[in-house]
């Protein structure tokens, strides 16, 4: 993946003071140090020589957390509030000298228990809710589309986001159960048997669905913490930094 290589194109960029960065026995890399070269290098060398200054620290924070939760589903507007308060300001200072995995790890972990959360959330109202679809509500399938200069996209606080997950919920029990349907009409009209006659029960998939979104986020390690990022810091720059 791209943002798997964003370290090991700094390691690889021949910059001297790595050399004593990862030496060609050490267990780990301290990614603090490498997180400070790359700044170094960014203020040094990138063409547009951004200030390294409380600007584009808020610039980082936001791309972080934007790739993060890009669906803006996990996290919210109380939890953002409280992040950019503590870090919004200070990561590229934090970068400087060699602190930038605590903010990284900090914001990353919440993100993952705020996954866990709304995993087990999602999981007891498919064993628990009935859903007839009788209603007539609606919602916005995508949280990216924020239509109100005052709407983040983030739900405000933990009882928005539990709103939004059973919106979330019952869509996708309603898409899955139409899906079957049309599957079963279309076969019975051509004489065929259903095809989905041995599929798990919609809720049962859909539970095994979000359980994989959360194995991911858990498996996630410190340098795919620190990849995920020192990339959000190139992009910053913009996406071809990224890519460089």
């Amino acid at each position: 993946m791209k943002i798997k290589n964003t370290i090991r194109n700094v390691v690889l960029s021949g910059a001297a003071a790595l050399s004593t960065v990862i030496p060609a026995a050490a267990a780990e890399t301290d990614f603090n140090e490498v997180g400070k070269q790359m700044s170094i290098m960014l203020q040094n060398r990138h063409y547009d020589r951004l200030p390294f200054d409380a600007k584009l620290s808020e610039k980082i924070f936001k791309v972080y957390v934007n790739e993060l939760d890009y669906g803006k589903m996990f996290f919210t507007q109380k939890d953002i509030d409280a992040l950019e308060k503590e870090y919004g300001t200070r990561l590229t200072d934090l970068l400087l000298h060699k602190e930038s995995m605590k903010p990284a790890q900090a914001i990353y972990n919440l993100y993952r228990k705020r996954v866990d959360e709304q995993t087990e959330f999602a999981k007891r109202l498919l064993t628990e809710a009935k859903f007839d679809f009788s209603g007539n509500d609606t919602i916005v399938r995508s949280r990216r589309d924020v239509k109100e200069p005052t709407d983040t996209g983030w739900p405000a606080d933990k009882a928005a986001a539990n709103k939004l997950w059973s919106g979330m919920i019952e869509d996708a029990m309603l898409s899955e159960t139409l899906r079957r349907s049309i599957i079963e009409i279309r076969a019975k009209e051509q004489g065929k048997e259903n095809p989905l006659k041995d599929e798990k029960a919609i809720g049962e998939k859909l539970k095994l669905r979000y359980e994989r979104v959360k194995r991911a986020v858990d498996g996630v390690d410190n340098e795919d913490v620190a990849n995920f990022f020192l990339s959000a810091v190139a992009k910053s720059y913009g996406p071809h930094t990224d890519y460089f």
